[in-house]
């Protein structure tokens, strides 16, 4: 990594009205960077090409504005393009993803387009097509503008903002390389030197990291849903806990709990149980072999101290697992079982996730 960017030294990084504000300036044809309509061009090129087949067109009319938070009745709205009376909202949620956008209601207002660090996870209940761009389309497109004088202060400024996003954007595919392309040999040293000297700078913060493991459990979760069909997970950075992805009940999809669990359901009002993988340092763990996270079996009874307690008099445990330590109504951990670092490569993490599961209940 470089050295500490202007952006960096005042802490924008995470400020999601700082990247809407610099991205709306670049989209604006007559804006003092002087570049004219190339970004927006370019921009709608790639709008286009993920689904959206009327951005370049309407953006060929000279009337163009573009705004950051407008507000339109009870929304606001990150970024808007509007081309005589055409408008197209860009939500752009930078490292806070994994909510409900409500964009079904956004729709109503213009033709929506997704942005963020990844290529956004909507909450499964927005059932919508629309095109979605990461911050590495933004990086590219600021990469091949044409040359200009380096004096120009402007300039300076959209330089500035290429090497943070070179920053931002490298380690999520840094990051990507070593867990789910094995491209780098002892790579996850690499990657952890990488974040530890953002740590360092002070460059990352909590979020940060957050952020990082989040997107990890996104490109897992990609990863099971194309291997185990028989599961729906999902993702959530916002718990307590941490990061986390879960998935599965008493029978759902393929896989069923053993009968010793399922029997007991009723006697003790247990309503679900759930897998659950949580994070804790995960991709930012110094030691390779050190506990990064833990795999659990949850549920929820009326009474899960006695739930507990009786299972573990019929229930042996495969090795390396561990009944939690404090049960009452507000904890339902029931069994967990940590993984490291090293543990956090797909070719390992998939198939380790499948055995705890098969300690419980099987696949059809």
């Amino acid at each position: 990594m470089g050295k500490r960017t202007i952006i960096d030294v005042l802490k924008a990084g995470n400020i999601e009205l700082f990247h809407s504000r610099i991205i709306a300036w670049l989209l604006y044809p007559n804006s003092e960077h002087g570049y004219g309509d190339y970004f927006i061009k370019e921009f709608a090129h790639i709008v286009d090409s993920r689904g959206n087949t009327s951005m370049s067109s309407a953006i060929n009319a000279s009337n163009i504005n573009v705004n950051t938070e407008d507000k339109v009745g009870k929304h606001r709205f990150d970024i808007t393009i509007e081309v005589d009376g055409k408008r197209f909202i860009v939500e752009n949620k930078v490292k806070s993803l994994g909510s409900d956008l409500q964009l079904g209601v956004y729709q109503d207002y213009g033709e929506v387009i997704g942005l963020g660090f990844i290529d956004v996870s909507f909450a499964e209940s927005v059932n919508i097509n629309l095109p979605v761009l990461e911050y590495k389309d933004i990086l590219r497109i600021i990469k091949n503008r044409p040359s200009k004088i380096q004096s120009d202060p402007y300039e300076m400024l959209i330089m500035q903002y290429q090497e943070h996003l070179e920053n931002e954007v490298g380690i999520i595919e840094l990051m990507q390389q070593t867990y789910f392309n094995n491209h780098i040999n002892n790579s996850g040293d690499v990657l952890f030197s990488e974040i530890k000297e953002k740590i360092d700078n002070k460059i990352y913060n909590d979020n940060d990291i957050r952020f990082l493991n989040y997107a990890y459990l996104e490109y897992l979760r990609r990863v099971f849903d194309s291997q185990v069909k028989q599961l729906k997970w999902s993702t959530n950075k916002d718990m307590i806990s941490g990061p986390w992805l879960s998935g599965g009940q008493k029978t759902t999809n393929g896989y069923t709990l053993k009968k010793i669990f399922t029997d007991r359901c009723e006697k003790f009002g247990v309503i679900k149980f759930w897998f659950h993988i949580q994070i804790e340092t995960g991709v930012a763990q110094a030691n390779a072999n050190a506990v990064a996270g833990k795999m659990q079996l949850k549920t929820a009874s009326n009474d899960n101290k006695a739930w507990c307690n009786e299972l573990k008099k019929i229930y042996q445990l495969c090795s390396n697992q561990s009944w939690c330590k404090r049960v009452d109504k507000r904890n339902f951990y029931i069994v967990e079982e940590p993984f490291t670092r090293n543990d956090l490569h797909r070719d390992i993490m998939v198939p380790k996730v499948k055995a705890f599961m098969e300690c419980f209940g099987t696949f059809k």
